[in-house]
């Protein structure tokens, strides 16, 4: 004989997340993933910022303000970006990422955009935006933008080493490694040591 049993689960999905909060310490679910989602960006990007749906910043790292040379906070995204073309790229490609009406939107893709600093320079960035928060609806009310500065316009973070951008472990190894042996040879020099090895360092 075989007996075929069923079994209803009493616990509802509001249930099942208030329990997922109180196993997390008590905390906001959608706060501890929009602190995971940080942590990952920030292991990849130079600057990790967090906008409103309109793109002001409500969030940000300390490297966002060595990026664009200024504090960042309440101030709007759309203001650095190097020209119009630029920027209708950005939103263009927020919008197909999550779209306003309930259309299915298209993954995330890593965007290569000019911007200006504070100071009007120039320099560009690999940028991926990822949802940080969304509202009862399901509808995302918060972006998550990580940055990574191209290698052609990391100099300007490193001619004062108080202001360069951060590099963690793990992110592009070999970029690192050169970022550090030049770092040990602007030192050397300014020191008056020599470093071992040939010289490869420029006048």
């Amino acid at each position: 004989t075989i007996i075929i049993g069923t079994m209803t689960v009493e616990k509802d999905i509001q249930n099942l997340a208030h329990e997922m909060e109180s196993s997390l310490g008590g905390g906001s679910l959608e706060d501890d993933l929009e602190q995971r989602k940080r942590a990952v960006l920030t292991a990849l990007c130079d600057a990790v910022l967090t906008t409103n749906t309109q793109f002001q910043v409500i969030a940000c790292e300390d490297g966002v303000e060595r990026v664009f040379r200024k504090p960042m906070l309440n101030a709007s995204l759309l203001d650095f970006f190097s020209d119009k073309e630029e920027k209708e790229k950005f939103i263009t490609a927020v919008r197909r990422q999550f779209p306003e009406d309930d259309s299915q939107g298209e993954g995330p893709k890593r965007m290569r955009i000019g911007f200006r600093d504070n100071s009007g320079e120039f320099f560009e960035a690999d940028v991926v935006v990822s949802d940080a928060s969304t509202d009862e609806r399901g509808k995302v009310n918060k972006f998550m933008v990580g940055m990574h500065v191209r290698s052609e316009y990391r100099a300007r973070f490193v001619q004062d080493p108080n202001k360069r951008v951060p590099r963690l472990v793990g992110n592009r190894s070999g970029e690192a490694r050169r970022d550090g042996q030049r770092d040990k040879r602007e030192k050397a020099a300014a020191s008056g040591e020599s470093t071992a090895g040939p010289d490869r360092s420029h006048a």
